[in-house]
């Protein structure tokens, strides 16, 4: 039976429920990566393959969006930034995926180029779709209470986010061969460490800010610039160039 529960076991994302003698260590997995071209020509294809994908994108996210979601994509792809340098100070992640806090850390966190824009292309679904989703919800069921409705919106924020990380991800191991701006490792990482349920309770808090920030900070931030993403697209461009090679943005982490 200790046989046959160690070879059921790797299918858990946990050891609960396992018997003590069953339990097993929990072994790193390499990053997936997609190899990469291996010919001058099949490096160049692949090469207008991607900036013509990204273009693709772009494109999209101007023709299904208006100002002020535009303005607020971006004021929130800035936000995250900030919060996941913090998180990524204090909250320091080993390769077996446990966490632990530490109030004095020696090195500085980090976030991507990568996740800025990759959050600026989706967030309009993150915060808009997933928002009118909501509220289509709410009308079938007569859900009238805004106290009920704010607590829905924050409960099911997790999964909105877990979406945006597996799109998010496959997206970016596409267009780059790897996801550069996060992996998680540990037993409760999945879909090639795009997402991690373990992070369900910080999830649930940003839906809370989110909440809070919606009328007093997203909506009049997203009014004032939107109109204005042009010139904040080629600043972040420039930036992102001057910081990077190829379609690789580097982490800005401080050694």
């Amino acid at each position: 039976e200790t046989g046959t529960w160690g070879e059921f076991a790797k299918f858990f994302p946990t050891d609960i429920g396992m018997p003590k003698e069953a339990k097993t260590q929990y072994v790193p997995k390499p990053q997936p990566e997609i190899p990469p071209a291996k010919t001058w020509l099949g490096w160049f294809v692949l090469k207008v393959v991607r900036y013509f994908a990204i273009l693709v994108l772009v494109w999209t996210w101007l023709r299904h969006t208006e100002s002020l979601s535009r303005g607020a994509s971006i004021v929130a792809a800035f936000c995250f930034s900030l919060i996941e340098t913090t998180w990524t100070t204090f909250v320091l992640t080993d390769e077996s995926g446990k966490s632990k806090l530490t109030l004095f850390p020696k090195t500085l966190g980090h976030s991507t180029f990568t996740q800025w824009w990759a959050n600026v292309l989706y967030c309009p679904i993150l915060l808009f779709g997933y928002r009118r989703y909501c509220d289509s919800v709410f009308e079938i069921y007569n859900m009238t209470d805004p106290t009920q409705q704010f607590n829905y919106r924050v409960m099911l924020f997790a999964l909105n986010v877990w979406l945006l990380e597996i799109i998010e991800g496959f997206a970016i191991i596409l267009l780059i061969g790897k996801n550069v701006a996060w992996y998680y490792p540990g037993r409760d990482a999945f879909f090639l460490g795009t997402i991690k349920l373990g992070y369900l309770v910080p999830w649930m808090i940003l839906g809370v800010v989110i909440e809070y920030a919606w009328e007093s900070v997203l909506v009049p931030a997203g009014n004032a610039i939107g109109d204005y993403w042009l010139p904040i697209f080629a600043a972040m461009w420039l930036v992102t160039q001057i910081g990077s090679t190829d379609l690789s943005w580097v982490r800005t982490k401080r050694k």
